[in-house]
């Protein structure tokens, strides 16, 4: 039988999950999921954000790629990767107005 010490750490204790190479490990962190490379302890993406009560687990599918977490604002979260193509530098966009530079004349009327 557990100690009432050891009983309340395993109950909040929360499940961790390994990506499929095993190189990256993902660790509830409250709100938010946190990874990390195994071997470096250091951060390998940006933290995954989404939840608004503490996550209670997570799992990695590494058939389809995929990470699900479960929190207490009872809310199951799927995170995929971004596809190739959404990876490709975006078109750079013209940052000019539509409108037109002409004053309007003395009745507040634009000619165009």
């Amino acid at each position: 039988m557990l100690s009432s010490s050891r009983r309340s750490s395993v109950m909040t204790s929360k499940k961790i999950s390994i990506s499929r190479n095993g190189k990256v490990v993902f660790v509830p962190c409250g709100t938010v999921l946190r990874s990390y490379h195994l071997l470096t302890g250091e951060e390998a993406m940006p933290p995954f954000t989404g939840h608004y009560e503490p996550i209670n687990c997570s799992i990695f599918h590494p058939a389809n790629e995929m990470l699900f977490t479960a929190a207490s604002d009872k809310q199951i979260l799927v995170w995929t990767p971004k596809s190739r193509s959404s990876q490709k530098e975006p078109e750079k966009i013209e940052d000019e107005d539509k409108w037109s530079d002409e004053e309007p004349d003395s009745t507040g009327v634009m000619n165009i």
